[in-house]
């Protein structure tokens, strides 16, 4: 398995599972891939608007996908603060 196509394995499968779930915690995410936060990225690279809550007491990250870009003009919206993500 090239190195492409393994980190896009990884991005399948946290998208499958944050599709599935409500929300997926980062001690999930890394049961996946360990820099996590790298296949997040690349998700909202390809669209997907991720949400992150983090729990200072705990040190737990809830993530949690609210949708998908529309393209250019809802994301300028959504940067100016014009469109609520979810």
């Amino acid at each position: 398995m090239t190195e492409g196509n393994r980190l896009k394995a990884q991005c399948d499968k946290i998208l499958e599972y944050l599709t599935m779930k409500a929300f997926v915690t980062n001690t999930e995410l890394a049961q996946i891939a360990l820099k996590y936060t790298g296949r997040i990225s690349d998700l909202r690279k390809r669209g997907y608007v991720i949400k992150c809550v983090l729990n200072r007491d705990t040190g737990v990250s809830v993530y949690r996908l609210v949708g998908k870009d529309q393209g250019p003009e809802q994301t300028s919206l959504f940067k100016k603060g014009m469109v609520d993500p979810g």
